[in-house]
């Protein structure tokens, strides 16, 4: 027996064989350092408080970005975005709190110390029951920023937004300490720069090593509690 219906002669018209749109696309691959970066975004299940940051492409968990944007563009809009694109130019007024920056330089990773040229656009939200980390929807393809002359002329050290996957070895060349050159043996005679000016409690029992040559001009004069009943066989003269 042949099937009642065969398969359709030709392809329809909604194929699901090719790639989907990025969610997230930067308008060239390669920025100068201080370059405006238009990140173009297209995202259905939109929410009105996403938003859009900079980071380098090895991060996997969303803390702080380089810098940010609301994905309609402002802190005050209020409209939905499914589509649209941001640019970013300069440190937005709301990027005030926190370690954000502007431009976006080249960083020197803290465990690496290699350069990391390497960022990408992540679109995210500000749900989860603490953030950040921040909860990432998509990422844009990946892009270099470059140093220049003028704006980035050295890669700089980041702290805040090293990469968050340190070395699984520790360094070669650790630091050996505060010291440099250390001395061998402790010091034997510490120098006191703050002497107290009254007496300590605790006397030392030691006797004095320079004691005083006259004899005291009021010396005590005590008697006997127990005198002698008969005379000594040695007077004294």
């Amino acid at each position: 027996r042949f099937p009642k219906s065969g398969p359709t002669l030709l392809p329809t018209s909604n194929s699901t064989l090719g790639p989907s749109p990025p969610c997230l696309k930067s308008d060239v691959t390669r920025y100068s350092c201080g370059d405006p970066m238009t990140i173009s975004f297209n995202f259905d299940d939109a929410y009105k408080d996403d938003w859009i940051g900079i980071y380098t492409c090895d991060t996997k968990e969303y803390m702080h970005p380089f810098v940010w944007k609301w994905s309609c563009g402002s802190a005050r809009c209020k409209k939905l975005m499914l589509n649209g694109s941001v640019v970013f130019d300069s440190l937005p007024y709301y990027n005030n709190f926190g370690p954000f920056e502007w431009p976006v330089t080249p960083i020197i990773d803290k465990y690496t110390k290699k350069v990391n040229r390497c960022f990408k656009a992540v679109y995210l939200r500000n749900d989860g029951p603490s953030v950040p980390p921040y909860i990432s929807v998509c990422e844009s393809n990946e892009f270099l920023i470059t140093e220049n002359d003028t704006t980035c002329p050295l890669p700089q050290t980041s702290v805040a937004h090293s990469t968050l996957n340190p070395t699984s070895e520790p360094s070669t060349n650790p630091t050996a300490g505060p010291t440099e050159d250390p001395t061998s043996e402790p010091t034997p005679f510490p120098t006191t720069l703050n002497p107290t000016f009254t007496p300590t409690f605790f006397p030392t029992l030691v006797t004095s090593s320079n004691p005083t040559v006259t004899p005291s001009l009021n010396p005590t004069v005590t008697t006997s509690s127990n005198p002698t009943v008969e005379p000594s066989l040695n007077p004294t003269v």
